[in-house]
């Protein structure tokens, strides 16, 4: 449920309206292409995130049911039951739970991802979008940056 707390939590570029007194540009880092965006309202931003997506649509493992059924806990063990344990067992027991909730980290943090990518495939969900770019930005080839645009005219410090 925490990990999918955070998904659900979107970054402060996705929630807040970007002060747009000036042009800004959201650059998509891949592999071995970048691709740059520019915009000037929340419109552009979201056609931007939407299109993103869906050029790595074929990225995406987009099958709940590849995931099967959450890992199973551990039969009758709970953190207050490994307290009542022998100091010899205790380990063993307090490893295969940090097992189990590890699996079940990892499964729900799968699904909740797939969930968002239907949203954008299937609906063209912007918030989604934003949503699953940021969840993807810290994979190998998925990264952003946005930047401000300056031209020659503009008259503010830099």
């Amino acid at each position: 449920m925490l990990l999918e707390k955070k998904i659900n939590e979107c970054p402060s570029w996705c929630v807040t309206k970007p002060r747009l007194e000036e042009e800004r540009v959201i650059i998509f880092h891949d592999k071995n292409d970048h691709q740059a965006f520019r915009y000037f309202n929340e419109e552009d931003l979201d056609y931007a995130c939407i299109e993103i997506c869906k050029q790595r649509e074929l990225w995406y493992l987009i099958d709940e049911s590849s995931h099967g059924k959450p890992p199973e806990a551990p039969e009758g063990l709970s953190r207050d039951m490994i307290e009542t344990l022998p100091q010899a067992l205790r380990e063993e027991a307090e490893n295969k739970l940090d097992d189990y909730e590890k699996r079940l980290k990892y499964w729900e943090h799968d699904v909740a991802v797939d969930r968002l990518e239907l949203l954008v495939l299937k609906n063209n969900d912007a918030k989604a979008a934003r949503k699953l770019i940021e969840v993807h930005k810290d994979y190998e080839y998925e990264g952003y940056t946005i930047e401000r645009i300056i031209s020659k005219d503009d008259k503010k410090s830099i």
